[in-house]
């Protein structure tokens, strides 16, 4: 099953989204996630329970409660390497979310704790990917994978901009080597 967004404001489009759902038995509409880049030393992991605020009606955590988990990740490693929002945006930038690629593997419930592993690799002039890889603490079992793509954009102009030096060199130990 396909599904397709596209986001107005007034008569422009400023976002679009595609989603490509696969179930047991159905044909792949999409193509796996790319394998992570190896994670480095200094990958970056929190434990989070999954809440109420996560689950479908089925009781299992949905596609947004993923994305919430990897978010927060994202926003906290960030914090953890001297870079929390309040400075990049002192800084004049912010990290924007470009794309998404998820793949989902094992089901997890209500009070089932995640544990999110986070690293970057593949810096460019103004994009980096980053890779979130969420277990199940009980068992280890992967249920999901993350590759993702941020661009740092001007606050200013809203165009994107030259990833800062030295938000690069805070996050060395956080950056997949080869």
């Amino acid at each position: 099953e396909q599904r397709q967004y596209e986001f107005m404001l007034g008569d422009e489009g400023i976002a679009r989204a595609q989603v490509d759902f696969q179930h047991a038995g159905r044909v792949d509409f999409g193509v796996p996630v790319q394998e992570a880049a190896p994670q480095p030393a200094g990958v970056f992991r929190m434990n989070r329970p999954v809440e109420w605020r996560d689950i479908d009606v089925s009781g299992r955590m949905k596609a947004a409660g993923f994305a919430s988990l990897a978010e927060d990740a994202g926003v906290r490693v960030s914090a953890a390497h001297e870079w929390p929002l309040t400075r990049c945006a002192k800084e004049g930038f912010a990290i924007v979310l470009r794309r998404h690629e998820i793949e989902f593997g094992a089901a997890v419930t209500l009070d089932d704790e995640v544990e999110i592993s986070t690293w970057a690799s593949d810096a460019r002039r103004s994009a980096v990917i980053r890779h979130y890889l969420l277990r199940r603490r009980t068992d280890g079992a992967v249920v999901a994978r993350f590759r993702s793509l941020y661009v740092w954009v001007s606050l200013g102009s809203g165009r994107p901009i030259r990833i800062p030096e030295t938000f690069l060199a805070s996050f060395a130990p956080n950056f997949a080597i080869g």
